[in-house]
């Protein structure tokens, strides 16, 4: 290699290899393949077992990366609901049988016995 071409070589290849670099962060974000919702972090790969904010709403990324839908998530020891868009459903209440009323026979259990 000419001495000239030299003096250029190591500056040109850290501009490319910062390009790079570059190019791989802009991929970071969310993408549909196939019809599944994936999180890609900065370093390309996808996210998982997480929940990642889009706008006001936040999802669940499951153990294989997809967006997980209409299930009860667990994490950390907290259970939370996400609907079937796939976001975090926040303030449900939970109905109870009203204490006037008895639940069906099928759902009492046994008979006591006599």
């Amino acid at each position: 290699m000419k001495k000239g071409a030299k003096k250029w070589f190591i500056p040109l290849t850290a501009a490319a290899f910062s390009a790079g670099l570059s190019m791989v962060s802009l991929a970071a974000g969310w993408s549909q393949e196939n019809g599944e919702w994936y999180y890609y972090t900065s370093d390309g790969g996808k996210e998982t077992d997480a929940f990642r904010r889009s706008g006001n709403n936040w999802f669940y990324l499951g153990s294989d990366g997809t967006m997980v839908k209409s299930s009860i998530v667990e994490q950390d020891g907290n259970y939370y609901y996400v609907n079937s868009a796939g976001a975090m459903v926040s303030r449900l209440t939970a109905r109870s049988t009203p204490t006037n009323s008895s639940p069906p026979a099928s759902t009492r259990g046994p008979d006591p016995a006599p």
